[in-house]
C-alpha cells in the first residue's frame, strides 16, 4: 500500500515536471521565433536598402 502511494506520487511529480518543461519549451520557442523573425526582418530591410542604393547608383551612371 505504501509503495502504491509513493508510486502515484512519483507519477504525479513526473507529470508536473513534464508540464513545467513543456510550458518552458513553448515560451522559449515563442521567444526564439520572435527573435528569428526580427532577425530575418532586419536582414530583409537591409537588403531592400542595399537594393535601392545599388539601383540609385545604376541610375546615376
Amino acid at each position: 500500500m505504501v509503495t502504491f502511494v509513493s508510486h502515484c506520487f512519483d507519477v504525479h511529480e513526473w507529470s508536473l515536471i513534464i508540464e513545467v518543461y513543456e510550458v518552458c519549451r513553448a515560451i522559449f520557442e515563442l521567444y526564439l521565433g520572435l527573435l528569428m523573425q526580427k532577425h530575418t526582418f532586419s536582414i530583409g530591410y537591409r537588403n531592400i536598402i542595399r537594393f535601392k542604393n545599388t539601383k540609385r547608383m545604376v541610375d546615376i551612371n
